[in-house]
């Protein structure tokens, strides 16, 4: 995990206050809930110095439906942030 954080932290993307603090890595296989759907491997759950928390993932070729995962992913990782009330 220490390098990952430090290889993640050397992208522009991620100086300064947007600098990573932590790394949490999900769950490294998520088999496909249907027949033909693409496995997810290493979901990895970054938070900033600031306290933002975000996805990392890595594709090695184009994937279809990658616009699609996004969005779900980004939701689940939205809405396990709400508070009660």
């Amino acid at each position: 995990p220490e390098i990952l954080l430090d290889l993640l932290n050397s992208f522009p993307d991620f100086k300064g206050r947007r600098k990573i603090k932590k790394l949490k890595i999900l769950n490294p296989i998520l088999l496909p809930s249907k027949k033909n759907y693409k496995n997810t491997i290493l979901d990895i759950q970054a938070e900033s110095i600031r306290g933002e928390k975000f996805l990392i993932e890595m594709q090695s070729s184009p994937q279809q439906g990658f616009t699609e995962r996004v969005l779900f992913n980004w939701s689940k990782l939205f809405s396990s942030s709400l508070k009660m009330g």
